[in-house]
């Protein structure tokens, strides 16, 4: 990967539109070339400054009745007198054969209906767990140290990302990094159980679902389990069993709205 490659990617890269192969190519160039990082960074600041930035604008009043005096006049047919129709019915056995297509209808639109947008963040999500492995780049901060992992993100994301201590329930922090996910720049922390690595993708949106118990689903071989609490979207991959990264899950929850400063 040289640069002449690597910069007209770099976009598609920012908005995770990259496969896995690729964006992992060009992370492993953008540790050895500041001024294609340089232009990565400068990418993410102008899609940061156009997401805040108000693109939206109000029709001066009056617009609407001048374009409309500008419309040609169409005249409205005649109504047509309604026609006779005789009612129809049908027998009772085709009425029940109608009813069980409708429902067996409804039935297939439920279960092939299209991928959620919350499944999509879980697809990617698990392609950053796998990235964040074989790039050799699982943390920007190493440190088990949340007070030093927490100020860490200041001036480096555009929300104070909350980091909790769970060493002495078995899963100790191992740091954090910057990553992307949704076509934004999120928060990955990453902890420990045994040898397992578990990904922590936090943002700010309460738009992810709270169940009353974390549930894991299984995609491409590794658990994943979307939650929020305290305005804080999350989602939480590892090759853990599901058992353990639910209760992993509890416990983070149940502690993100504690989290104070550093």
């Amino acid at each position: 990967m040289n640069c002449t490659v690597a910069q007209p990617l770099l976009g598609a890269l920012v908005d995770g539109e990259l496969a896995l192969r690729e964006g992992l190519e060009i992370e492993e160039h953008l540790r050895a070339c500041p001024g294609c990082a340089a232009e990565r960074n400068r990418l993410i600041a102008l899609q940061q400054t156009l997401r805040r930035a108000p693109l939206r604008f109000s029709a001066p009043a009056g617009l609407e009745a001048q374009i409309r005096t500008k419309l040609p006049v169409v005249e409205k047919p005649a109504a047509l007198a309604p026609r006779k129709t005789m009612p129809f019915r049908l027998p009772l056995p085709w009425l029940a054969a109608a009813a069980g297509l409708v429902a067996a209808l409804f039935f297939s639109v439920a279960v092939f209906r299209r991928p959620s947008a919350e499944a999509g963040l879980a697809r990617e999500a698990v392609d950053n767990h796998v990235r964040s492995l074989l790039a050799n780049h699982l943390v920007d901060i190493a440190t088990s140290d949340r007070h030093t992992v927490k100020p860490w993100f200041n001036g480096r994301l555009d929300f104070s990302p909350p980091v909790v201590d769970l060493a002495g329930d078995g899963y100790p922090l191992a740091g954090g990094r910057l990553d992307f996910l949704g076509g934004r720049v999120v928060a990955a922390l990453v902890y420990h159980r045994d040898r397992h690595t578990i990904n922590v993708f936090l943002w700010p949106d309460a738009g992810m679902r709270q169940s009353a118990a974390p549930r894991a689903s299984e995609r491409q071989g590794f658990h994943v389990i979307p939650d929020s609490a305290a305005g804080m979207s999350f989602l939480v991959v590892s090759d853990l069993n599901a058992e353990d990264l639910v209760r992993f899950t509890t416990m983070f929850r149940a502690r993100v709205g504690s989290a104070t400063g550093p």
